[in-house]
């Protein structure tokens, strides 16, 4: 690995980081990404599996050849059962 390839895999994270925020696909701020040896790790909550999915493949898109850890969850909300429902 050259000094160059050090310098770009060091940076890795903070570039798919803002990719994935800028990407209409996913826009999300609460994901957090880190790299080791050559899996990237991805973690954070969406509201959608279609995000989830979209972060697969916006990392693909922009680090060919690194395996892709995607540890997102996706956000369940539940109605609570104690509250009124006044639009009717």
């Amino acid at each position: 690995m050259t000094h160059a390839d050090r310098a770009e895999e060091r940076y890795l994270p903070e570039h798919l980081h803002e990719a994935l925020l800028a990407d209409d696909r996913v826009g999300e701020q609460d994901l957090h990404v880190h790299a080791d040896q050559h899996c990237i790790h991805v973690t954070g909550t969406v509201a959608t599996a279609a995000r989830r999915d979209a972060i697969i493949a916006v990392v693909t898109e922009l680090a060919p050849g690194w395996e892709i850890c995607n540890d997102v969850d996706i956000l369940h909300v539940v109605a609570d059962p104690d509250v009124e429902d006044v639009t009717g």
